[in-house]
């Protein structure tokens, strides 16, 4: 009996005296605990970049609604505080583009009612303001691709250079097809214009002194 408990204790403070290193050698191997709050945050600018295509997309094609669900996707993402800024800045825009051209589309479509109703010089003077949203939209457009292309673009890791590309030309492409749909809103304003013009009356005012001379007297025609 007293061999066998001088064995056990043989056994256990062998166990005793290997176990510690190797609990110390797994302990190095483990990383230490990262608090969450000073890890550093990194965001996928390339799929950022994504969601911005398929608002610019709905845009094109005057689904406002849809840019506008697209839009509050990306607010949702959590960005570091340099990118925020331009994120916000972007998504600024593109509210501002698509406010712009609900805009143009309400107001042309108020005046071609007003046409039908009778109502040019009134209709006219939506035209003008629906062509003043028009040009508006069109600086914003400008400062919303130099935005996406050059401010955002910019945090792409190099590796991505390809993919970035690639992305910067499909914004290329929205954007023209954007341009091609205020081209046609302006030129079917001008169609307006010009139907408008056409049915306002023009009344002239003319003064005539003397009101009464005999022949050969002269006569001043003024209004």
């Amino acid at each position: 009996m007293k061999h066998w408990l001088r064995g056990l204790t043989l056994i256990i403070l062998v166990l005793i005296a290997t176990v510690p290193p190797a609990i110390l050698a797994f302990s190095n191997n483990v990383p230490p605990h990262e608090d969450p709050g000073r890890a550093e945050r990194t965001v996928d600018t390339l799929y950022l970049l994504s969601l911005y295509c398929n608002a610019l997309g709905y845009i094109g094609e005057l689904k406002l609604d849809n840019a506008a669900s697209i839009l509050k996707l990306i607010e949702e993402v959590e960005v570091p505080g340099d990118v925020k800024y331009v994120i916000d800045r972007t998504n600024q825009l593109l509210n501002k583009l698509s406010s712009e051209l609900s805009d143009v589309e309400n107001r042309t479509e108020k005046a071609r009612i007003l046409i039908d109703e009778g109502f040019y010089e009134e209709a006219l003077s939506e035209l003008e303001r629906a062509s003043i949203c028009l040009a508006r939209a069109n600086m914003t457009l400008e400062e919303l691709t130099v935005e996406l292309i050059q401010g955002l673009g910019k945090y792409v890791p190099k590796k991505y250079e390809e993919r970035l590309r690639e992305i910067s030309e499909r914004i290329s492409g929205l954007v023209d097809r954007i341009r091609g749909l205020i081209k046609e809103a302006l030129e079917n304003m001008r169609g307006l214009k010009i139907k408008v013009t056409g049915k306002i009356p023009t009344f002239i005012i003319v003064n005539v002194t003397p009101q009464t001379l005999m022949i050969g007297e002269n006569l001043t025609v003024y209004g």
